[in-house]
Order: structure tokens, then C-alpha cells, then sequence
């Protein structure tokens, strides 16, 4: 069921994404989650809100947490933070003191997850919520100005661990969103196949 959102406000809970279909926030439509739409909008988020010493976009780190867990796990890894290509990226500490934040985000994911064919609670395994936290240890001390804090909270981090790209070159919006979008086909093909080596 929905929040207990006033009757009146509910029309106005859409918001217009790039496939210029409105995708309401509260009532969710089975045609209005579009994969385009989403790696379109991941690719242009910056993490961080937006304060990286150089861009870096949620499609990235999607496609880059989707490496460092099972293979069972890589697709709902890779679409783990889909739900900010509707309610955008917002930093950790401000997502605490928005208390109506995390039962919306958890209903839209339980909707993607379904829409892509994954179990309901699929982004919320232990392992991808693990591989969250060790994206965002590795992108801080690569991508924030001030690494002497990461170090503080999180100790200095083993960069190694994402062979792919340890200094995290940013990709453009463009090249994250095809990038985002290659990697959902080649583990969406892998996983038809039962076989991987993603």
C-alpha cells in the first residue's frame, strides 16, 4: 500500500524522464520503468552529490560493484542504485533525516527488481550491501579532494581490489550509460546461459 500521502498530492508525484513517459512516484506503472530511461539518467548522477574532484557517475559505480560480487549476484549488484534514476543520488546523512526517503526507495527497488525479473528484496542482499560500502571506501579516497578523512574513517583502502580501474578514470555520461547498458546484456546473456565469466 501507499504511504499515507494525502489523496490530492498523489497527481502530482511524477516526474518526467528521458523516454518523456511521466514515471509516478507512488502509483507505479508496469510500462514506466524503462532500462534507456535509467542508465540514461545513472549516467549523468555524480556521486557524492556532486562533490568529486572530478566526475564520476552512479552508472559507473554500478557497473564496477556489479565486479566485486558472485556471479549469482552481478545483475542485482548492477542495478542496485536504479531507483536514483527516479529519486537521484542522495548523500547517506541526508538520507537519514528524510524519513519518508527510504520506504519509497525500498517500494520503487522492490518494483525494478520485479520488472527485471529478480527477486523483490534482490538489492538488498549482504554482499551487495558489502560491495556498496567497499565502492564507497575505494571512490572516496580516489575521487574526494581530501583523503587524510577517508583514511580517519575507513583506513587506507586496498585500491588493487578493482582490477578493472584502480584510479577510477571517469567515463562520461555517454560512455557510462553504454557502458552500463553492455554489461546488463552480457550478464543478462551469461545468466540465460547458466554460464559466466563476467
Amino acid at each position: 500500500g501507499h504511504m499515507d500521502i494525502p489523496a490530492y498530492a498523489i497527481p502530482g508525484a511524477s516526474i518526467q524522464v528521458r523516454s518523456f513517459v511521466l514515471f509516478n512516484l507512488l502509483k507505479l506503472e508496469l510500462d514506466a520503468f524503462r532500462l534507456d530511461d535509467v542508465a540514461h539518467a545513472l549516467g549523468n548522477l555524480c556521486r557524492f552529490g556532486g562533490h568529486t574532484a572530478r566526475f564520476y557517475s552512479v552508472a559507473q559505480h554500478a557497473v564496477y560493484t556489479s565486479i566485486l560480487v558472485p556471479d549469482y549476484l552481478k545483475l542485482a549488484a548492477l542495478h542496485h542504485d536504479d531507483t536514483e534514476a527516479y529519486m537521484v543520488d542522495v548523500p547517506r546523512p541526508l538520507k537519514a533525516l528524510l524519513p519518508e526517503y527510504k520506504p519509497m526507495e525500498q517500494n520503487i527497488a522492490g518494483f525494478i527488481a520485479t520488472e527485471l525479473g529478480l527477486p523483490v528484496d534482490a538489492f538488498d542482499h549482504p554482499d551487495i550491501k558489502a560491495a556498496d560500502n567497499k565502492m564507497l571506501v575505494l571512490e572516496a579516497y580516489a575521487l574526494m579532494s581530501n583523503r587524510e578523512l577517508v583514511q580517519q574513517w575507513a583506513g587506507v583502502p586496498d585500491m588493487t581490489i578493482l582490477s578493472v580501474d584502480p584510479r577510477f578514470e571517469p567515463w562520461s555520461p555517454a560512455e557510462a550509460r553504454d557502458r552500463f547498458l553492455y554489461r546488463h546484456t552480457q550478464l543478462v546473456t551469461k545468466l540465460n546461459e547458466g554460464a559466466y565469466d563476467a
